[in-house]
């Protein structure tokens, strides 16, 4: 039979989220979990984040997850967002969702979850307030100092050193899905298709940014880890200030 979980109460709307088994036994937990309820639990335990979508329940048969998630209305994802809007934004609301982004990402952090999956797919915007909320924690893992030498998420927004090194380290990794990110609300695309040119990291600006963002994407999409900001660095940058 189905086993319910202990989801927050407070959200109204939600909307039912199917995902494959993966497991892990949290501290003090008496058996084993789905992962992705396991961080989902981590990242919406109190107080939460505003940019984070909400648990609401879950429940598990013998080959599924049935996640009860929080649905903002009206609201769509950053994708179709930026379709809407000719393809990309101007500098003044993509840094506005930008930060929001970051702000999110370092509450994972914080929480000791590694999203591993960011991408415009997987933020959900509300059509007039702007308010993001980050989704998706299925690629997501346990947050550690050393390297993963595995890799789950989006290929285009993997960074250089997974596929010349076959390992990575959390955080520059995820800056540089911030930068691919960040990219794709300026200009509409991605800069790498091919892992030829992820690797290479020539970076091609189709148009004309202030020169605060543009140091900002290429900071972020350093080819050597250790030359990418850490999450703290990005908000204190002067484009963010």
């Amino acid at each position: 039979g189905n086993k319910p979980g202990q989801g927050a109460s407070q959200p109204t709307a939600g909307c039912l989220y199917v995902v494959s088994l993966c497991f892990l036994l949290q501290p003090g937990e008496q058996q084993l979990i789905p992962i992705e309820i396991a961080l989902m639990k981590m990242v919406c335990k109190a107080p939460v984040s505003p940019g984070i979508i909400q648990l609401i329940d879950w429940s598990v048969s013998h080959s599924e997850v049935v996640l009860i998630l929080e649905h903002p209305e009206p609201c769509l994802n950053l994708l179709d967002f930026l379709s809407k809007r000719k393809k990309f934004l101007g500098e003044r609301l993509a840094r506005r969702i930008f930060l929001q982004v970051v702000e999110a990402l370092q509450h994972c952090q914080a929480r000791g979850v590694f999203h591993r999956d960011v991408k415009v797919d997987n933020v959900l915007i509300q059509s007039f307030t702007h308010q993001i909320k980050l989704i998706d924690f299925g690629c997501g893992a346990l947050l550690q100092e050393d390297e993963y030498t595995s890799y789950r998420g989006t290929r285009k927004y993997a960074p250089p050193e997974w596929f010349t090194k076959r390992r990575y380290l959390a955080e520059p990794a995820t800056v540089w899905s911030l930068g691919i990110l960040l990219y794709m609300l300026l200009y509409g695309s991605i800069p790498f298709e091919k892992k030829e040119e992820t690797i290479k990291g020539k970076v091609k600006f189709h148009r004309k940014v202030s020169r605060e963002c543009w140091n900002l994407i290429r900071r972020c999409l350093s080819l050597h880890p250790a030359d990418r900001p850490s999450l703290t660095d990005i908000l204190g940058h002067s484009w963010l200030t």
